[in-house]
């Protein structure tokens, strides 16, 4: 019988358990400042698993598949928009994940995410009876297909609807599964993800994002950051605020909370304490942390802290 979860989280290290729990690797940084949400449906089987998504945040989101799993992402944007390796997607884009491969999401505002993801077994399998001929194996390097909006938002619209239904039988897991198959064969092109994290914006922003995460309980100073990264401090700004759609200055602040959150979560309350984890995350101001986490995640620090002992 089919597995049917459904889940509300309001932090995004509930968000990254759950994608653990099902096998993938994710981490996951909170950018806006306010309450963070995510609601997740899903649904599996032996036959594969549906996961819907809805997220109403601002966030960088950091996924690896699982080994022996191919996977198939389709967005749906709202008010929000969602990119890949610095690419924006739009209707008709499906993002190709090959087992054991890692992609790097930003989503911001009011955005959803369907997700088939299979045995890389089955899927070769499928794709060998259906599209004989096709290129599209399960060890092939992740991709963007870039495909017909019309039948995208079909497939789109179903997976949703098991994910809601909670139901998977086998003969529509096998009808979706050759629909997508064929959606994405049959598309008039496609990006591999390795060439669009090699574009110039791209890389001038992740090479920045690098440094900080290096140097994140240190100072960083942003002359020492386009030193590092080798461009002048307008080309950073503007590759910077172009990929995740924020200035270098406030991401390092919100890098920072998501540190001191993620120490405080984790932290045993009777021997941690507020001040130690501040200073480790590099903050040394003590109020203006406090004042600046409850800003950003809608609690104080030991609120966050005693929630263990709750």
């Amino acid at each position: 019988m089919p597995t049917y979860r459904k889940a509300i989280f309001t932090s995004v290290e509930q968000l990254d358990e759950a994608a653990r729990a099902l096998g993938w690797k994710a981490e996951s940084q909170q950018l806006s400042r306010g309450d963070f949400f995510a609601s997740v449906l899903s649904v599996e089987s032996h036959h594969g698993c549906i996961v819907s998504t809805q997220f109403r945040a601002v966030i960088d989101h950091r996924v690896e598949t699982p080994d022996e799993f191919i996977a198939f992402h389709l967005g749906r944007f709202d008010t929000g928009e969602i990119t890949v390796c610095g690419y924006k997607l739009k209707d008709g884009d499906v993002v190709v994940l090959s087992p054991g491969s890692e992609v790097e999401y930003h989503l911001a505002g009011q955005v959803h995410n369907e997700t088939l993801y299979l045995s890389k077994t089955a899927f070769d399998t499928a794709c060998s009876r259906i599209a004989p001929r096709s290129e599209l194996l399960s060890d092939g390097p992740s991709s963007i297909a870039h495909c017909d909006p019309r039948r995208f938002v079909s497939i789109r619209k179903k997976l949703r609807e098991y994910a809601m239904n909670g139901i998977l039988p086998q003969e529509d897991a096998s009808r979706l599964l050759a629909a997508m198959i064929l959606m994405v064969e049959e598309a008039p092109s496609r990006s591999l993800c390795k060439d669009l994290a090699n574009d110039y914006v791209v890389g001038i922003a992740r090479r920045a994002r690098s440094y900080i995460e290096n140097h994140i309980d240190e100072t960083i100073r942003l002359e020492d950051l386009c030193s590092d990264v080798g461009v002048g401090l307008r080309t950073l700004q503007r590759c910077f605020s172009r990929h995740f759609q924020t200035s270098p200055v406030a991401y390092i602040q919100a890098r920072r909370l998501n540190l001191a959150r993620r120490e405080l979560v984790s932290a045993d309350p009777t021997g941690s304490t507020v001040t130690r984890i501040a200073l480790d995350s590099g903050f040394n101001h003590l109020g203006r942390f406090s004042v600046d986490y409850h800003a950003h995640f809608g609690e104080t620090p030991r609120q966050t802290l005693m929630s263990r002992v709750a």
